[in-house]
């Protein structure tokens, strides 16, 4: 059986769904920045930039493969406001209870800013567990893409690592973007958790990777695995 000694949450699309409004006003502000940049018009940008999102699952890596300062893409995203677009989910709630209550300690690594973070995960109704401290029952840490993108590389999976102060595949790290999310922290040898991905639920042999259909499904996850105490933490 895995043993489990953290849980690493990803924040946007994962811990919530981004509605289609709140899509659609993420995408008008790149296509409008990085038309307005290129000196080109919006119109011949917009088929361009649909196809790169798609195929990197990353603003920012978008804007770099545009020639553009991925820190740019990163500016833009935090320029609007999601969390007005954010309701109370007592069923994520009752996750993250859930997990403080099985003693499992849980972290953060997102490419948000720290302020636009928190106030997300405040609007969620988990403000509780920002403010306490690790040994009350908090976050063990939070990592931001101000210091580590994950788009650029990999530094900041290795950054949850050290953090966390145990052997990666003793890290759950849960995700919605393969590319972005779960591939990267697979190549480090963490055990994932892919949400909000169609069809049933799907477990490796090796009961190391998972499919979810939705990010409260990890709590049959840390249900199933045996919780290990961490050694050390930075």
């Amino acid at each position: 059986m895995p043993k489990i000694a953290l849980v690493c949450f990803d924040v946007d699309n994962t811990l919530f769904k981004e509605k289609p409004g709140l899509e659609a006003q993420i995408f008008n502000a790149m296509y409008a920045v990085a038309a307005k940049k290129l000196d080109i018009p919006r119109a011949l940008l917009k088929d361009e930039y649909n196809k790169l999102y798609e195929e990197f699952e990353s603003h920012s890596r978008v804007f770099k493969e545009l020639g553009l300062p991925p820190e740019l893409a990163k500016e833009i995203y935090d320029g609007v406001d999601i969390a007005h677009y954010l309701d109370k989910d007592p069923e994520l709630v009752n996750l993250f209870a859930h997990v403080r209550e099985k003693r499992i300690p849980y972290s953060i690594y997102t490419n948000s800013k720290v302020t636009s973070t928190l106030r997300k995960l405040g609007k969620l109704g988990l403000g509780e567990y920002v403010k306490l401290t690790e040994q009350e029952g908090g976050f063990a840490f939070v990592l931001t893409g101000e210091a580590f993108p994950k788009a650029i590389g990999s530094t900041g999976f290795d950054k949850v690592i050290e953090n966390a102060g145990v052997s990666p595949e003793q890290i759950l790290f849960v995700g919605d973007r393969k590319k972005v999310d779960i591939l990267p922290a697979r190549e480090k040898g963490m055990m994932t958790a892919h949400v909000w991905q169609p069809g049933p639920r799907v477990v490796s042999e090796d009961r190391m990777h998972y499919t979810l259909p939705d990010v409260y499904s990890v709590k049959a996850i840390v249900d199933s695995l045996e919780l290990v105490v961490r050694t050390s933490a930075r």
